[in-house]
């Protein structure tokens, strides 16, 4: 939810592809980004509230281009994580994309869990795996755990 998705959509609608399309419309998204949402997740019978930028729900580590979005993921423990990035401005988006992600920072929140609700004040762009989705104000999620083999390396 958030820049990723806006990022996502903007790539869908350019015309340069692969990791050069991904980096031109990143710099695009984050100069034209919207502006930061109201965030609650309800999960592991805590609430969490904040401004966010962008939130993830992940069970791996990484996205498919390599980027680690997730560094504490585990496919197979039957969770995912929330990552909430609180901001996104260059510098922590720099961090995020050379693998170092801020987690002392104060920047980004991961929460760990089964299922959970996400609502936002506003509905936010949203994507799945690589694919725009429109915009969405609430997310009922949860694990089917052990339903499909993976291998984890």
């Amino acid at each position: 939810m958030g820049l990723n998705a806006l990022l996502v959509k903007n790539y869908e609608n350019s015309n340069v592809r692969g990791m050069i399309g991904y980096a031109l419309q990143a710099i695009t998204t984050l100069k034209d980004a919207e502006p930061p949402f109201y965030v609650k997740v309800k999960a592991n019978g805590t609430v969490t509230e904040c401004v966010a930028r962008m939130v993830v729900i992940a069970n791996s580590q990484k996205y498919g281009t390599g980027v680690t979005i997730n560094p504490t993921g585990k496919m197979d423990d039957g969770k995912f994580e929330i990552v909430i990035l609180k901001n996104l401005d260059l510098i922590v988006f720099g961090k995020i994309i050379s693998g170092n992600m801020p987690l002392d920072s104060g920047d980004v929140e991961i929460i760990t869990t089964d299922k959970a609700e996400i609502t936002t004040e506003i509905p936010v762009s949203f994507q799945i795996d690589g694919e725009y989705c429109g915009e969405e104000s609430v997310l009922d999620i949860h694990i089917l755990h052990k339903q499909m083999k993976v291998a984890v390396q």
